[in-house]
Order: C-alpha cells, then sequence, then structure tokens
C-alpha cells in the first residue's frame, strides 16, 4: 500500500497503472486471494463506470461533442438571457453523449470563453456575464449529472446499490423519475443566475 501511495504521489506512471499493479501485488504476496483482489473488476457498476467515462473521453477527442453543444448555443438570439439559458441546458442536452458532468462542464466553459467577445468581454476582464456563464456551468455540472445513470460515480454507485436490494431501475426508468425535478432546478438556476 505504501509503495502504492508513492508512486501514485510520485506520479511515476498513470494512477490506472498504479491501481492495477497494486491489485497483482495483493494477489502476488497473498495479502488478500485473487478472487478477492480483483472482485472490484467483477461488479458491473464498476465496469460501467469505467465505460462511461471512455465513452465522454472518444466524444471530446473526437469533437463532436464540441459540435453538438456549438450547435445547440447558435440556435439562441444573441441576447445574454437566451444564450445563458442555452449554455444550462446545453449541459442537460449533451448528457446522453457525454455522460460525465465533469467533462460536459470543461467542454461548455471552452464554448464559453468563445462566447464572452460577443458581449463585449474578454477573459482578463471581470465581468457579470463572464461570472453568470461559470456560475451557470458550474450549477450544470452538478444538476446535469443526476438524471444519467452514467452522469456521475455518486449515480452508479447509488444504482448499483439499488439493485443489490432487489430495485432494478433501467437508464429510461431513472431518467424519468429524476427529469422533472432537475428541470425546476435548471429554471431556477437561470432565472438567480440572469
Amino acid at each position: 500500500l505504501a509503495f502504492m501511495v508513492c508512486w501514485w504521489i510520485g506520479e511515476v506512471c498513470p494512477a490506472v497503472v498504479v491501481a492495477l499493479l497494486g491489485i497483482v501485488m495483493f494477489a502476488t504476496f497473498k495479502v488478500v486471494t485473487m478472487a478477492v483482489a480483483f472482485s472490484g473488476l467483477s461488479n458491473s457498476t464498476e465496469i460501467f463506470l469505467i465505460f462511461a467515462f471512455m465513452m465522454s473521453l472518444a466524444l471530446t477527442k473526437t469533437g463532436l461533442g464540441k459540435r453538438i453543444a456549438f450547435n445547440v448555443i447558435k440556435r439562441s438570439n444573441p441576447s445574454y438571457k437566451m444564450t445563458l439559458f442555452m449554455m444550462l441546458f446545453a449541459g442537460l442536452i449533451l448528457g446522453p453523449f457525454i455522460p460525465s458532468g465533469t467533462a460536459r462542464v470543461i467542454l461548455l466553459g471552452s464554448i464559453g470563453l468563445f462566447l464572452l467577445p460577443v458581449f463585449g468581454q474578454s477573459t482578463e476582464k471581470n465581468s457579470n456575464i463572464g461570472r453568470g456563464f461559470f456560475t451557470g456551468l458550474g450549477a450544470v455540472g452538478m444538476n446535469t449529472a443526476d438524471p444519467f445513470i452514467t452522469g456521475g460515480a455518486q449515480t452508479v454507485l447509488l444504482v448499483g446499490l439499488l439493485a443489490k436490494a432487489n430495485i432494478n431501475l433501467t437508464y429510461g426508468g431513472w431518467f424519468i423519475n429524476i427529469i422533472p425535478l432537475v428541470l425546476i432546478v435548471m429554471v431556477a438556476y437561470w432565472l438567480i443566475i440572469y
């Protein structure tokens, strides 16, 4: 464990390699049995999370997410109120394509930086428009992850715990149950931030 912590803090190699090396070392030195060491990789919740992050990374690397976000935002009038609205709801619209709330905030944040000059602002100037965009993006990151099972580790974990209690939720079932509350909160964010 000390070896893993030192390698992780020292960034000797990627964290994934350190984690897998630690699992192999635990099994090799008989700290735990092989079944226990690799049990985390056999749980559907962890596998689901790994693939959700891989999908998010693929969409970000290919630029598809950025193109989707630009198309959503260009449909708004060039008014601050409508652009803020579209920025907030672009995070929700991108949810099925980019499951990670953090990845959506990073993507929309880069778009927000491009939009500042449209309103006569610059990245060096502290403006209420910039504060509004980026406060909204923080809210988007928290709120828009919830309606998607793949939206964050907490949601995947919760669905996994519910499955252990024989309460099985589908992706669509989870979305339908959560989306009304998310929409109410999104409108409230929009009105408050504006």
